[in-house]
């Protein structure tokens, strides 16, 4: 017998540290500018954030777009992030495909997502990429 995974519960489980927060963390605000920035965002936009960070916010790669200094890398991070949130996922991708895992129970792991701080949030971010992003 198998049993259904919970994407949010999977997703929510944020006790891990991600050092892609410690980046986007040096900008002065980090965590106000991280709750406006996701604020409003959907169960889409949730999956899209978690698309930014993983495929443009990676420390080398932003270390190679952004030079080796920690602050410009920040804000070439932001810049991705706040761009990309209001961008609809492509149809049939696997992003899209994890939005629509994530769709279950939406509602209160959008609420529960909101309330996360910069680290918790870029953690449960990371998490949707190992979780309902490669889950078949």
């Amino acid at each position: 017998m198998t049993t259904a995974r919970n994407p949010w519960s999977h997703v929510l489980d944020t006790g891990e540290h991600n050092d892609r927060a410690d980046i986007l963390g040096v900008v002065p605000g980090a965590n106000r500018r991280w709750r406006k920035l996701t604020a409003t965002l959907d169960v889409d936009g949730v999956v899209q954030l978690a698309n930014v960070l993983y495929n443009r916010c990676d420390p080398k790669d932003l270390r190679t777009k952004a030079g080796p200094t920690i602050d410009r890398q920040a804000i070439t991070a932001w810049d991705s992030l706040e761009k990309a949130v209001v961008k609809p996922l492509t149809p049939g991708t696997r992003w899209q495909k994890a939005a629509e895992k994530m769709g279950a129970d939406g509602d209160q792991g959008l609420i529960a997502f909101r309330k996360l701080d910069l680290d918790h949030g870029v953690t449960a971010c990371m998490r949707l990429v190992s979780g309902p992003y490669r889950w078949r």
